[in-house]
């Protein structure tokens, strides 16, 4: 008779990691006990360890061949026919130990983080369309990828020509059929593509590509592998790009067909505190924005496509806020209040709007990291709070020490909240020199 399950599973360790391997390696055999286990189990980081402690241990035979006492032998049935009777390939042996370690052993897949962020990106749409190789960008709705493309075409000195892949038909791309003296059938092309034998140079971007029908996109193949389009040909100083929003943004996005992707180059951008406010200084984003997306820089772009809420903070946004600003005077507070909500969401409204109320008074957070005993310290107790939130924030290794020399100076429990914020942040901070001395201090 055949154990119960429960019976046979109380056989293996507790260790449900270890249950798993075992079965896995004792094959199809045992009754009721097969798991999901697999060879991706060996994947994961976590279970090299119990795997190891597995492999240290005897294997249990099969339970058919099984000489534990107190234990009755099992004798083949038709439950267990599954081939000529004789030796199975899984009994009294297990699978090369050699092998398993390879399998744990086996590099992990790594998930590294490619995007770029918008300078890097500049730079690297300029080397493949000096090179006419067709790039596709992909990013959240906002954060400035068709700016890139215009930036880009500007500093090669191209003609940028935007093309909204989402308003074509599949027609459109060929153009108009006529006739010539000939009577035969010829094809106009559009006039939104250059002519073919034209000199100059040009940037064609095709806006919003992800958002076109299936139908454009497949319209599509031969003029970005090819250079062209029926009769058409584009001109050799032209060079093609594509920017669109990704699939789980929330937007109206067909997924890309597989010949057209990879006819292209695949590039994400990734939004930048630093670059933005470098692009805003140089391009009339107001000083109040640019400050204040300096001290709460993972509000520049907060976008979440799970959220129901219809304005949400990004570069666009942020510029529309800065328009706001350069003309909002003798604007109502409530109504100045509510413009900003309706332009970057609650959450980040509220804390601009209440930072325009004191940002006058605070010093910037990278002159008290350059300057932490000359810095001056905000009378105003919203402004001191809104700073130390904004030093909490960009603390690391390198200018702890500048923070912890800055927070002696305030009063010790806005001093202690300091510092105490930034080893909240960043655990590892606590074993630095800096951390330790001003420990130290506070115990004496």
């Amino acid at each position: 008779m055949i154990p119960p399950p429960r019976a046979m599973a109380s056989m293996f360790p507790v260790d449900p990691i270890v249950n798993d391997i075992r079965h896995e390696m004792l094959g199809p055999r045992t009754p009721r006990l097969r798991t999901r286990a697999s060879a991706s189990l060996f994947r994961f980081p976590a279970c090299h360890e119990s795997a190891a402690r597995c492999l240290s241990t005897p294997l249990l035979s099969h339970p058919t061949h099984a000489s534990t006492p107190g234990r009755a032998r099992v004798p083949a049935s038709a439950e267990h026919k599954r081939g000529a009777r004789g030796a199975h390939p899984h009994r009294n042996s297990s699978i090369p130990r050699a092998s398993l370690e390879h399998a744990m052993t086996e590099p992990d897949t790594i998930s590294a983080d490619y995007s770029l962020r918008p300078s890097e990106l500049a730079s690297t749409l300029a080397l493949l369309v000096e090179a006419r190789q067709p790039v596709v960008v992909w990013g959240a709705p906002g954060c400035a990828k068709s700016q890139i493309a215009q930036q880009v075409a500007a500093q090669a000195g191209r003609e940028y020509v935007d093309v909204r892949a989402l308003l074509l038909d599949p027609v459109d791309l060929r153009g108009i059929p006529w006739r010539d003296g000939a009577d035969r059938t010829r094809w106009a092309p559009p006039a939104f593509l250059p002519p073919s034998d034209a000199d100059g140079s040009w940037l064609i971007n095709l806006e919003e590509l992800p958002s076109a029908l299936p139908m454009v996109q497949a319209a599509l193949y031969q003029l970005v592998l090819d250079r062209k389009c029926g009769e058409y040909e584009l001109p050799e100083g032209a060079a093609l790009i594509a920017c669109g929003n990704r699939e789980g943004d929330r937007g109206v996005v067909h997924r890309m067909p597989a010949p057209l992707a990879s006819r292209f180059v695949h590039l994400e951008i990734r939004v930048d505190a630093t670059d933005w406010c470098a692009w805003g200084a140089a391009n009339g984003i107001a000083p109040e924005v640019l400050f204040f997306v300096s001290m709460r820089p993972e509000l520049l772009h907060a976008f979440n496509p799970q959220s129901t809420e219809k304005a949400f903070p990004c570069p666009r946004t942020w510029e529309m806020v800065s328009n706001i600003v350069h003309r909002r005077g003798g604007l109502d507070p409530v109504a100045e209040r509510a413009l900003y909500r309706g332009t970057v969401g609650e959450a980040a409204a509220v804390e601009f709007s209440a930072f325009l109320q004191v940002w006058h008074e605070l010093p910037h957070p990278r002159t008290v990291i350059d300057d932490p005993e000359g810095a001056v310290i905000p009378g105003n107790a919203s402004a001191l709070i809104a700073l130390c939130g904004s030093l909490y924030r960009m603390a690391d290794d390198i200018n702890l020490g500048a923070i912890v020399t800055y927070a002696t100076r305030l009063r010790r429990e806005v001093g202690e909240f300091l510092v105490g914020s930034c080893i909240r942040r960043e655990p590892a901070l606590q074993h630095t020199q800096a951390f330790i001395q001003w420990a130290a201090a506070k115990t004496r």
